[in-house]
């Protein structure tokens, strides 16, 4: 499985230069996280690696500073990050290099809240302790010949079993490493280790914002069925949003995600408007302006019986889909209605929200664009 001499045979030529630039420089190159994870369970090199350096004579530690002015003189594209990280730009690859660290909690909750003290020749463990999942704290090491396997946490087993397990206690000072458990178990469909699991449901959440919800639910593969994991595991990440719906409905809907996280959770037609309004506020996504510019110059009644590929109808379904996903005063709401020329009355658009709908389970096989016409076809109809 770790078979490293492919993994030197699919490094791009440039990072294979820098690594030999480091190392005839003193220091090893140590390549961890998500591209040893990855290269693990697919064999495939991912654009972006991280790297840590150690000095390969323990004394050279206090020659990094001019390594890393020698590092900016030789490859061009570069840019200083908190915690001592350059990172260089390799083509359409991306390289972080940083040196081992030790993080110091200072007690409070949050994504950085510790002080980082860099030492040397830090025991490997030690040093591996601070990532959040053992799956990404293996580490394949170059230090001028050959690539090496550095694993003292088990992180390959773990990837073998098919199991998300945290690194160390630090886990529970950073909150935002629910999220992300959760994430990799979801997009790897690997079984969180039991030890991890009372990690999840005890960790306190108090500095859980929604910068890192939206976040990791972007970078999730299935962010809806990672809403309803959140839901089930700690639902109060959610503000006690009631998610309560059916895990087959849910996964049949994973399909269609397709990086737009907004227009993904307002097309769930199975969850309520007020559901995924409020899913939408906990993101700070409901603040985003309505349609602009854009009128229907039909009436409802002809919309009601008017074709699913005309542009009318799939404006007029964007601007409804807008308009019941907003909680918005009967004033405003008016006003809306005006703005886009919609001869609807506020009884008749109040009624609208209220009838009920059902397709027939062949309908429900379509394409996604159709069934939601039908859906809302079927709701003109049955007001008008």
């Amino acid at each position: 499985m770790e078979n490293l001499e492919q993994f030197n045979h699919q490094l791009p030529a440039k990072f294979k230069e820098l690594c030999e630039f480091i190392t005839l420089n003193g220091f090893r190159v140590g390549v961890i996280g998500g591209t040893t994870r990855d290269f693990i369970l697919t064999s495939k090199i991912s654009n972006d690696i991280d790297c840590e350096i150690r000095p390969i004579v323990l004394e050279d530690f206090n020659k990094w500073p001019i390594l890393y002015d020698k590092i900016k003189e030789n490859f061009n594209s570069f840019e200083d990050l908190p915690f001592n990280i350059l990172r260089i730009k390799l083509g359409e690859f991306s390289v972080e290099i940083s040196l081992p660290r030790l993080e110091e909690y200072d007690g409070t909750l949050g994504h950085s809240n510790f002080e980082a003290e860099f030492i040397p020749d830090i025991d490997y463990k030690k040093g591996f302790d601070r990532r959040d999942l053992t799956i990404n704290s293996i580490m394949f090491e170059f230090s001028g010949k050959e690539w090496t396997l550095i694993d003292p946490l088990g992180g390959v087993k773990d990837l073998k079993d098919k199991t998300i397990r945290n690194s160390s206690s630090s886990f529970f000072f950073d909150p935002v490493r629910f999220l992300r458990t959760i994430r990799f178990a979801l997009n790897l469909k690997f079984e969180i280790h039991p030890s991890t699991l009372t990690l999840l449901e005890n960790i306190n959440l108090d500095g859980l914002t929604s910068h890192y919800l939206k976040t990791e639910l972007i970078k999730s593969k299935r962010p809806l069925y990672m809403l309803k994991r959140i839901h089930d595991l700690r639902s109060e990440a959610l503000d006690g949003i009631y998610l309560q719906v059916e895990n087959k409905m849910i996964i049949q809907y994973d399909k269609f995600f397709e990086g737009d996280l907004e227009n993904h959770l307002r097309q769930a037609a199975f969850l309520s408007v007020d559901i995924r309004s409020k899913i939408l506020d906990k993101l700070n996504m409901t603040n985003k302006a309505l349609i602009s510019s854009i009128t229907i110059q039909k009436s409802w009644k002809s919309l009601a019986k008017d074709s699913f590929e005309t542009e009318s109808f799939k404006l007029l379904l964007e601007i409804i889909e807008k308009l019941e996903s907003f909680n918005i005063s009967d004033e405003k709401l008016v006003f809306l209605l005006d703005y886009f020329e919609l001869d609807f009355s506020l009884d008749e658009f109040n009624r609208f929200q209220k009838v009920k709908y059902e397709l027939s389970e062949n309908d429900k096989k379509i394409d996604r664009n159709l069934y939601r016409f039908l859906i809302l076809q079927k709701r003109l109809k049955e007001l008008l």
